[in-house]
């Protein structure tokens, strides 16, 4: 059953990535439009600043639990790579379990903040007004992501993120 939920997880965050990497491919595109429209029509765009801020967030936060999950997360690993055996497994465990704690902590703060911006009907003031809940929802699940594959990471620190 666990090895099912964990196959599943791994599905989820394989299909989020992708769609955080089509929304980083999107950005390219809507500054190439915009460069073209404002240079060659002469008729800028009002909303393509905006929308690659957002797309910028959203496709981040979907790509962070298969980025972790992959080990290709930045890490600063000078004094695992000076260590061997024991204690390199054992710290190792330790940075694991509290980077997925972290993770867990920002989820937590994260979802806070993008139910008080949907109580409050907090939007996001620009050439687009949107709810700014729709760009902070992505927030929790991508901190959720990462603090799973950094806590799973700690179960087996002979493998697992990093970069070993």
């Amino acid at each position: 059953m666990l090895a099912r939920l964990a196959t599943a997880i791994d599905a989820v965050n394989r299909v989020a990535f992708l769609a955080g990497t089509a929304l980083i491919a999107a950005i390219a595109a809507i500054y190439c439009y915009e460069v073209g429209a404002r240079y060659f029509f002469d008729a800028p765009t009002q909303w393509a600043n905006a929308m690659g801020g957002f797309f910028l967030s959203i496709g981040t936060f979907l790509a962070i639990p298969e980025v972790t999950r992959r080990g290709a997360h930045v890490a600063v690993d000078v004094l695992l790579n000076e260590l061997s055996g024991v204690p390199r497994r054992r710290l190792k465990v330790v940075l694991m379990l509290t980077a997925g704690l972290l993770c867990c902590i920002a989820c937590a703060a994260t979802a806070i903040e993008a139910h008080r911006q949907f109580v409050q009907d907090i939007n996001i003031m620009s050439t687009i007004i949107v709810p700014k809940w729709w760009i902070t929802v992505f927030m929790p699940a991508g901190f959720l992501g990462a603090g799973y594959y950094f806590l799973k990471a700690a179960r087996q620190p002979a493998a697992g993120v990093s970069s070993d």
